[in-house]
């Protein structure tokens, strides 16, 4: 205990200081260290150079593989197979309007014309009928007669080299082989086939414009894929 001095009559009180009691909470902490008021800005992750090359060899790759597939779909559709629709009644039943078929051009995939081939040909110019239909300049129709052969009709039956044509079932029945018009006696020369359509009594034929040249030919008929926009496959 600290003992004080008398004090005299009229002298003020001394003052008293508190005593200062340690904070040992504190202990350790360095009051004089920096004040960071913002925190350390994150590195910005740079976009590698060789990710940038890669994504763009991708880009690359996919435009090639796209331009190769396009190529080959305008060279099947050109060269080898192309959809048709029929818009004539000229192949009623076998193909009414409305029907899609699918032509092989390729006649290495088909073989040799034969008869009772359904072929789509272009109309040659010396037709004097109309096909009709969406492709006002293209025929369907079916191979009757073959390079070499000769063919007529009399009394409506159809003649081939003197033989009566056998039909299994490809015309229709109420229109009759050869329907109102007649074949004039024709050998059909090389290179060119004698067709018409299975609806005799509405078809524009060889009948109109003689036989046609192989070289008309668009291609070969293999199967119906849609009737009235609806799928139906089924071979000719």
């Amino acid at each position: 205990m600290t003992l004080q001095p008398p004090r005299t009559e009229g002298e003020p009180a001394p003052t008293v200081r508190p005593r200062r009691v340690p904070d040992y909470r504190l202990r350790g902490l360095d009051l004089d260290a920096p004040v960071f008021t913002d925190a350390s800005p994150r590195p910005v992750r740079t976009k590698h150079p060789a990710n940038r090359r890669r994504r763009r060899r991708l880009l690359v790759q996919w435009a090639i593989v796209l331009v190769v597939i396009a190529v080959v779909a305008v060279l099947l559709r050109a060269f080898v197979v192309q959809p048709y629709s029929v818009g004539s009644t000229s192949m009623v039943p076998t193909l009414s309007p409305g029907t899609d078929v699918l032509v092989v051009k390729w006649s290495a995939l088909t073989g040799a014309i034969k008869a009772g081939d359904v072929i789509v040909t272009h109309e040659p110019s010396n037709a004097t009928c109309t096909p009709g239909g969406g492709h006002a300049h293209d025929v369907v129709a079916r191979v009757i007669g073959l390079p070499g052969e000769t063919i007529w009709s009399v009394a409506g039956t159809i003649y081939v080299n003197g033989q009566r044509l056998d039909e299994p079932g490809w015309y229709n029945p109420p229109s009759g082989e050869v329907g109102s018009a007649d074949i004039v006696r024709t050998t059909i020369p090389q290179g060119s086939y004698f067709v018409m359509g299975d609806n005799r009594s509405d078809s524009c034929d060889s009948r109109s414009f003689g036989p046609v040249p192989r070289s008309l030919f668009i291609g070969t008929v293999v199967a119906t894929i849609a009737r009235n926009g609806h799928p139906v496959v089924h071979g000719i």
